[in-house]
């Protein structure tokens, strides 16, 4: 545990590189905090901190900058909530009453409204329904000996899946097919598909051991593929003024899979969840955070919203803008499932 004055000298090391982006010298600490104290103590203080881990200096004769043990002690302990204005509330309130039943938009809402509330990349996603249910199933002809499966899911999820036959079938045939496997187990989750019970072909019991594997995975998936925005604002960032770093970046986010990965990796709930440079997977993420909270019912259908951005962030209203954007989500999905 860290002492008060210890606590204060790193909080003031934190604010001010995050406002200035420069190490952070103890006679900057002196003159800008109000800590009653020498920068001698100031410079006594510092040298435990960079000894214990919270801070590190570039170089011997310059200031100290935040490590991730710095960052994460300060978002636990010593960072200050800054609640969104009334104003800003009412705003946001407004925009989302224009798509209110319309899921797919509030995360495009989140996408605009949070890029310039924070200066950082929104990550949102879609809510998802922890178990799916089959609405019905269409198979269409690719090749002779190849058709796709398509499932269209209640919750208005559509998967689809080739699937290789042993001889042709017209499609006249397929319809009939798809049509009857749709009447028997239309409202059926993976676990209702139970073929032993029913008269089915045995092609009719491979599609449905297909479909029904499908729909497992589904449900294995935690959240949908996140969907980003405000990459514009991201990059007026000063971090970005390192080609090597903007390179590296865009090379992680054009990774199928990589964003929900970081999102099941990180999420642990419940609230807003921190990740802090090399809590993030991938090396070339250790300059970044992401702050994310879960919205929408426990249990039944759930989605994420968050930003990401450098270290050197605003965690104090990153986190209350997080939190503000997932409660009212949450009100949303709510309004419309129960």
């Amino acid at each position: 545990m860290l002492t008060e004055r210890r606590e204060a000298v790193l909080k003031a090391i934190v604010g001010d590189y995050i406002a200035n982006v420069a190490p952070v010298g103890s006679h900057v600490i002196a003159q800008r905090q109000d800590l009653a104290v020498s920068p001698a103590t100031i410079r006594m203080e510092m040298a435990a901190l960079e000894e214990e881990g919270y801070i590190v200096r570039p170089h011997s004769s310059s200031g100290g900058v935040p490590s991730d043990k710095g960052y994460r002690h300060y978002v636990e302990r010593l960072a200050e909530k800054r609640d969104l204005a009334p104003r800003e509330k009412g705003i946001i309130r407004q925009q989302f009453a224009r798509a209110y039943l319309d899921q797919e938009e509030w995360a495009h809402m989140a996408g605009a409204v949070l890029p310039k509330i924070t200066g950082n990349m929104a990550v949102i996603t879609v809510p998802k329904a922890t178990q799916v249910r089959l609405r019905r199933l269409d198979l269409i002809p690719v090749q002779d000996l190849l058709i796709l499966l398509i499932l269209v899911l209640q919750e208005t999820k559509i998967i689809r899946h080739l699937f290789p036959l042993d001889e042709a079938i017209p499609q006249q045939q397929l319809n009939v097919i798809a049509n009857r496997l749709s009447d028997v187990f239309e409202g059926a989750t993976s676990a209702d598909i139970d073929m032993p019970e029913l008269d089915l072909t045995p092609l009719e019991q491979d599609l449905m051991r297909l479909a029904r594997d499908l729909m497992m995975a589904e449900e294995l998936r935690n959240y949908e593929e996140p969907i980003f925005d405000g990459l514009h604002e991201l990059f007026g960032q000063p971090e970005f003024s390192s080609a090597e770093l903007l390179r590296d970046f865009m090379e992680v986010l054009e990774q199928r899979g990589y964003l929900r990965g970081v999102v099941e990796h990180v999420y642990s709930g419940p609230g807003v969840q921190v990740a802090i440079g090399g809590e993030l997977p991938a090396d070339s993420m250790r300059h970044f955070s992401l702050v994310i909270a879960e919205y929408g019912i426990a249990g039944q259908v759930t989605g994420v919203v968050g930003v990401l951005g450098p270290k050197r962030m605003n965690y104090g209203r990153n986190m209350s803008a997080v939190n503000y954007l997932a409660q009212l989500m949450s009100q949303l999905t709510e309004d419309l499932y129960l």
